[in-house]
Order: C-alpha cells, then structure tokens, then sequence
C-alpha cells in the first residue's frame, strides 16, 4: 500500500468545531490507520475527548500527539489561537507502535511493543513528554536505546493542564507518542537558532557552573575579543545576543548544548553559565538573533532534505514556545522559511516547553522529520 499523508487545520471556539474544520481541510486519505493530533493549549481539557473524536469519525484506531502553546499551520505559526492541527496517515501494515505514557521507562514496554521493535533495524519514535516527568533525560536514553529508535519530539507546553496520548490518553506525567518503523524511510535535524562564532576550545579551568579558565587564559577574554571583532566592541549590544555552547561528543559540528550567561566577574576574569562544567570540556560561542536564527533553520532544511533517500511527502516540525514571532519577528516567518525549502507538503508541530532530539532535550531549537 503506496503511504500517501494529508494535514488539515481547524481554529475555532470549540473544539469540536475546531476538529470539523480540520477533517474538511484535510480529509483522511483511504485506509488511514495512524494520526497526530496536535492541540493548543486552550483544548488541554478537551483532548481525550478530541482524540476518540478522531478514532470516530476518521475511523483511526491510533491516535498520537499532545498540546503546545502554539500549533505548526501551512500558513504560519499560531499562537494564543484555540485551534489544532490533524496529520493523518495511510501507512502499511505493522510500520508503526504506539507507546505510553511511560512513567519510568522502557520497562513499562508491552510485550507486543518489544516484539515490534525487536524486528526493526532502527525506527524514529514521534515522542510528547510532560515536563513534569522525573528523570526524563534518563527515560529518553531508556527509549533510544530499548526501541532502538532516534526520539524526536517535545515538551508539552501549556497554561491550562498537560495532556498527551500514546497507547492511552493521560493529564498525568509521562512519555508518549509512536514509533515508525525502517519501512518508513525518514530524515531529521536539528535548528539551534545560532551560528557559531567561534571554534570549540578547551576550558583549563572551571568549578561549577564557573568557567575561569580558556585554553589557558581568563574566561572573560575569549568573550571580550569576540565582541571587538565581531561587535565592534558594543559590548552592551552584543551580551543579550551571544551565548556559551557545549558540543555534543560523536555528533556533527551542528550539534551543541546553547545555554545562558548567568553572571561574570570582570576583576577575575571568570564566566557563570547556566551548565555544570568542569576542566576538559569544550565551549564555543555563538550569536542568537533573528538573522542567525533564519540562517540556521535554512541550512537545517536544506540539509535534512539532502539527507532524505525519497521524495519527502509530509513534515513533522516542533519547536520552541521562545522562537516563532518572539525570534523571528514577523508572524509566519519560521514556517516561511521551511515552505520555501520543502516545498508545498503537509506540515504539522506544535511549539514545546523544551524539544527532544536523540537522547538531548534542547532549548531555543526546531526539530524536523521528513516522511516519505
């Protein structure tokens, strides 16, 4: 069976009509078997109700996804909207899992789900988790590792009480969503808002969350010759907008922790970052505003579709609550720059309290998946 996807969005005051409006714009395609369901948070009461809606009248047994404080349109973000977003899938036969809400891990896997994933070489798992969920880096890596899948997703962001679904519909902590199987040819990256300033450099001293020393020299210098090449010394200009990051070992070179400055101390030299650190470890710096913010979420576009083995035929975006129009500046800028890039293809998301690629919860990120 050829997998073919259609996506339909619904805004509206109820959910229920918010749904209708979403199944006449995208109405399922034949033998659909699988849809993610992504809410605002204004349908957080509603959406165990939303997802048997679905199984209902789209005649979909699983139902997957959660809410966020802004839901992923064709046309742009939402935010502040009462809407959803429905992608519905026609997919072959045992290419997919539904899994959770796991409260403490791949333990909590049925047999049936071990089976599956026993007889994938590796699948992508589609996640939503609670951010009250304990030990959830930990949960993740359980995931990765036991499904052998690379997790994609995000936090649950909402204002008016959590709620996702998996193999069930819960309000409580946890971690949900579907695996997709080696059938079902993917390709994911990831968008850290930035671009690099710098190389990644030794620190040669540290305590904490104090960075004192780099390659040998007071923290503070490598910070303040970046701002005299880079920012022409505007050093109160250049502070909200430059940012520590840590890269991630055996990863690409895109791929690094950003964090904060939490605080310095011009006589010593030294930098606090929002990061336990210690000697040995490498940092780099990068610049986050919206120029570099376009310019990375373009090149990580561009990326995952040369990564891509066929034609992609529906997207999967989720990114943070911080970047749409508080990063971008301009309503329907982030989606923008992805239309112009991938394509006219169905595109659904949600904007997240955190966002989750691999085993790493992320900040200020996009994470995509391209279905083909």
């Amino acid at each position: 069976m050829s997998r073919r996807y259609q996506v339909g969005f619904g805004e509206a005051e109820t959910a229920e009509a918010a749904l209708a409006q979403a199944i006449a714009a995208g109405p399922p395609p034949p033998g659909a078997n699988l849809a993610l369901l992504y809410a605002s948070d204004h349908f957080a009461d509603d959406f165990p109700g939303l997802v048997e809606a679905v199984k209902l009248r789209c005649g979909i047994d699983e139902v997957v996804g959660t809410v966020g404080m802004g839901i992923v349109d064709r046309g742009g973000e939402r935010f502040d909207k009462p809407c959803l977003s429905l992608l519905t899938m026609a997919l072959p036969k045992d290419s997919f899992h539904s899994f959770g809400p796991f409260q403490m891990g791949w333990e909590e896997a049925s047999p049936e789900l071990i089976a599956w994933t026993e007889r994938q070489a590796l699948s992508l798992a589609l996640v939503s988790a609670d951010p009250r969920t304990s030990d959830l880096p930990a949960m993740l890596g359980d995931l990765a590792e036991g499904g052998h899948a690379y997790c994609l997703g995000g936090l649950t962001a909402s204002r008016r009480g959590q709620a996702a679904a998996g193999t069930k519909v819960s309000h409580d902590p946890g971690l949900s969503g579907v695996f997709l199987g080696d059938s079902i040819p993917v390709s994911v990256g990831l968008t850290q808002s930035c671009v690099p300033l710098t190389e990644a450099m030794a620190i040669t001293a540290a305590d904490g969350q104090v960075v004192k020393e780099i390659e040998g020299q007071p923290a503070l210098n490598a910070v303040i010759d970046l701002i005299e090449r880079d920012f022409e010394g505007d050093f109160a200009g250049a502070w909200p907008r430059l940012h520590p990051a840590f890269p991630v070992l055996g990863a690409e070179r895109s791929d690094y922790l950003v964090r904060d400055f939490v605080g310095l101390d011009p006589d010593k030299g030294w930098l606090a970052v929002g990061e336990l650190v210690e000697p040995g470890r490498r940092i780099l710096f990068c610049r986050r505003d919206p120029e570099a913010a376009a310019t990375d979420l373009a090149r990580m576009a561009d990326v995952v579709l040369g990564r891509a083995k066929q034609a992609p035929q529906a997207a999967v975006y989720v990114s943070c609550v911080a970047r749409g129009p508080q990063l971008f500046g301009a309503k329907g800028a982030e989606l923008k720059i992805l239309r112009e890039r991938l394509g006219d293809i169905p595109i659904t998301g949600f904007y997240a309290a955190g966002e989750i690629a691999g085993e790493r919860l992320y900040g200020y990120t996009g994470v995509l998946a391209l279905l083909s």
